[in-house]
């Protein structure tokens, strides 16, 4: 979907720092915001920060190499949260003067992000989670989500604000709510990946692990409340709150996951696909496929043939 281009896309070329990377800097109180853009093929370009930097693909494809795992292409609307000190080492197979590869990068500073975590972990406490709110510096690399997106949009139009008061108190609040956003995202991964090894010390784990099994059923709040032993009122809040989407959002989500699995076999029907998901009418079943990916179910099984 590519959903930065339009924000970032009349950013001018300015502090050549190398031959291989142009580089646009913004700098705020809080943050730093960069736009790298690649004019030219090139293959274990070396980068690092000083700071733990979220960077995230506007602009054609990188293959990321890191030492600790193996090698990723690296897509838009996709994001990499970078550690502080961590050697990246970037090949840039498609650039080029009329097809620049351009990312996006946001050093943050340390003890703003430890503020931020702080105040969340007194005001906001995790459910079930010893180590509280924290990012997750193992899982890296994601798919970024609609709110994501938003903030880091309204960050780069902030970029342009010349009422320089107005502009730090947005950008704190856009950063904040960033942060928050991102640990949402990675917990509501995390939650998906370990629910049958968390489910007995976790309540959402175990609500996860219910929903996988069933995914095919009826799925009612009163149900997942019930397994969660909480009030239906409390258990929607905090599922929330910790995952940023209600669980019904999350159901729909590992619907259309399934139905993406189901659909890379041609001879399955939409049909099948449709109920074998737990969808119960095609049309609901279009309409969210659609919102998710970008394209109808016959179409994404078209496109994996092609």
């Amino acid at each position: 979907m590519k959903r930065l281009s339009k924000t970032f896309q009349y950013i001018p070329k300015s502090l050549v720092d190398n031959d291989v990377e142009d580089r646009t800097m913004v700098q705020f109180d809080a943050c730093e915001l960069n736009v790298f853009e690649t004019r030219s093929i090139s293959n274990q370009f070396s980068l690092k920060f000083n700071e733990i930097a979220l960077t995230a693909m506007v602009k054609g494809k990188k293959v990321m190499h890191f030492s600790d795992m193996q090698p990723f292409e690296y897509f838009p609307d996709e994001l990499v949260i970078v550690p502080s000190g961590k050697q990246m080492l970037i090949d840039f197979p498609e650039a080029s003067d009329n097809n620049p590869t351009q990312c996006l990068a946001i050093c943050f500073d340390e003890n703003f992000v430890s503020k931020t975590i702080g105040m969340l972990n007194d005001t906001a406490p995790k459910i079930d989670s010893p180590e509280g709110w924290q990012l997750d510096k193992h899982n890296i690399h994601f798919a970024g989500t609609t709110e994501i997106f938003g903030a880091l949009s309204r960050l780069g139009a902030l970029s342009k604000e010349n009422d320089h008061i107005s502009r730090g108190l947005l950008a704190d609040f856009t950063l904040k709510e960033l942060i928050v956003r991102l640990m949402q995202t990675q917990a509501r991964i995390g939650l998906v990946a370990h629910s049958a090894k968390d489910a007995t010390i976790n309540r959402f784990a175990h609500v996860m692990h219910y929903i996988k099994d069933h995914l095919d059923e009826n799925l009612t709040i009163d149900k997942l409340s019930q397994i969660a032993c909480m009030s239906k009122p409390n258990f929607f809040k905090a599922f929330k709150k910790e995952f940023g989407i209600s669980p019904i959002e999350l159901i729909l989500k590992e619907r259309v996951t399934y139905a993406k699995n189901l659909l890379k076999n041609p001879d399955h029907s939409i049909s099948e696909v449709c109920f074998n998901s737990g969808f119960n009418n095609m049309s609901h079943f279009f309409r969210v496929f659609k919102k998710q990916e970008g394209l109808t179910p016959k179409s994404y099984q078209l496109q994996l043939d092609n």
